[in-house]
């Protein structure tokens, strides 16, 4: 117990908008129509329970990486606490699938889980297949597919427990498609020092910070792009239209950018951090609008 505090926060870390915000998990159940609570349930269930296990099973894995950049790692002095993390990691991910087998109304739940399952753990493994293969978070090529299906079909996992896929699922799917894009450009920003000083090919280590930068602006915009266009195929009800309220923010972001010649530093921090919270706002007033049928 005397580390039960710090495994929540790091399985918590980095905070997304599946766990520990349960952001996706009530815009999928308001799209869906639902106004079962119990299927809520399950989809931030779900939802928390395998994010969970992809935090802490990157954690246990990038104790020699965290050292180098000069990252504090509890699994670097405990190698028990590590050992038994591993099987933690292990159940999570048993027990997940579990839960979409019981709980999925097709088929095709478990067909995206299967990969999602399998990409996440070899994004991240060191200690099993990762001794025999290259982890797929060391290339920046493997680290794009992994993002590239497992956004997208993570999300249509979750779609199947409160609906079967339609095209609304499909049209949400392909928007976190592009969102996850967003945040693994962004991401590899501030990994630069310790991914090159453990001699990763990740995108921080390919492209420059400036690059990243311009990229995961760019994917955000394909965003809300692709949102339009739900609009205009009646996907999406034509209030939610009030939701691009929220592109203000990238466009801030890049005007700034652009004003410091797209230079990486401190102006940015405070562009960023709102940047970040008009996402979880564009997802909140989207689920709120759909769930009270404006």
């Amino acid at each position: 117990m005397k580390y039960f505090k710090q495994i929540i926060k790091l399985s918590a870390t980095p905070a997304t908008v599946f766990y520990p915000l349960p952001v996706i998990p009530f815009l999928i159940f308001s799209l869906a129509e639902q106004t079962n609570l119990l299927v809520f349930t399950k989809i931030t269930m779900l939802s928390f329970l395998f994010f969970a296990a992809i935090n802490l099973w990157n954690h246990v894995n990038d104790v020699e990486e965290d050292l180098l950049a000069g990252k504090d790692n509890i699994f670097a002095e405990n190698k028990e606490l590590r050992k038994n993390t591993v099987f933690l990691c292990l159940f999570l991910y048993i027990f997940s699938f579990s839960l979409v087998f019981i709980w999925t109304l097709s088929f095709f739940g478990i067909l995206c889980f299967l990969p999602v399952a399998v990409l996440t753990w070899m994004y991240s493994d060191k200690l099993f297949f990762g001794k025999v293969f290259v982890r797929l978070k060391e290339n920046y090529i493997t680290e794009l597919v992994t993002y590239i299906f497992s956004y997208p079909l993570f999300t249509l996992v979750l779609w199947n427990l409160a609906a079967p896929t339609n095209l609304k699922a499909i049209m949400l799917s392909i928007m976190m498609l592009f969102f996850g894009l967003w945040g693994v450009f962004l991401k590899d920003i501030k990994d630069t020092t310790g991914d090159r000083l453990a001699g990763l090919n990740t995108l921080a280590v390919k492209f420059s910070p400036e690059t990243n930068l311009k990229a995961s602006l760019f994917f955000l915009l394909v965003f809300y792009i692709v949102f339009i266009g739900g609009i205009f195929l009646d996907l999406f009800s034509r209030p939610s239209i009030v939701c691009l309220l929220s592109i203000l923010s990238p466009l801030y972001v890049i005007v700034v950018s652009h004003r410091s010649k797209w230079t990486i530093d401190s102006y940015l921090i405070k562009p960023l951090s709102v940047l970040g919270v008009s996402n979880i706002f564009f997802f909140v007033l989207l689920s709120l609008i759909n769930l009270l049928k404006f």
